[in-house]
């Protein structure tokens, strides 16, 4: 799988992703950092954004902000998920999350609760809790940031 990552014929879930920086002893944020840029802010609107979604294996598009920002301490994403679309999962990685709901509605679990989400409504929690997450609506959008 990594080989069909570095060729780009792959793109790994976020999931992934935090297993791979946990076995390398870095972060998400390191992972996702691109070589030779500095610490000047990062403005991304969001109709980029929206084109430039990643497609995971679970069913949901993720984007992954400020890559360009180097040795950040957290991870902003931009995750799109469609009712019937996302496949039941549940994850569980070192660190926090902090989920706020731009559209849609989802249902987010952490743990053994359930949380049903509107636009405006936030969640943070410790990532070491298994989580998962489904639409309600068609589709909905969230800013997930892993820190």
């Amino acid at each position: 799988m990594l080989s069909k990552v570095e060729s780009g014929a792959a793109y790994p879930s976020v999931a992934a992703l935090v297993r791979i920086a946990e076995a390398l002893g870095t972060t998400v944020a390191s992972l996702m950092e691109q070589a030779g840029h500095d610490h000047r802010p990062v403005f991304v609107p969001r109709d980029h954004a929206e084109r430039s979604l990643t497609r995971s294996d679970k069913g949901y598009a993720v984007f992954a902000y400020a890559t360009d920002f180097v040795e950040k301490s957290m991870q902003p994403f931009l995750f799109v998920v469609k009712r019937g679309r996302v496949r039941k999962h549940s994850v569980s990685h070192a660190g926090e999350e902090f989920v706020c709901v731009l559209e849609g509605e989802i249902l987010f679990t952490v743990g053994d609760v359930q949380f049903r989400m509107r636009p405006g409504d936030t969640l943070f929690f410790s990532a070491r809790d298994p989580h998962g997450v489904m639409a309600l609506t068609a589709t909905a959008k969230y800013i997930d940031v892993f820190v």
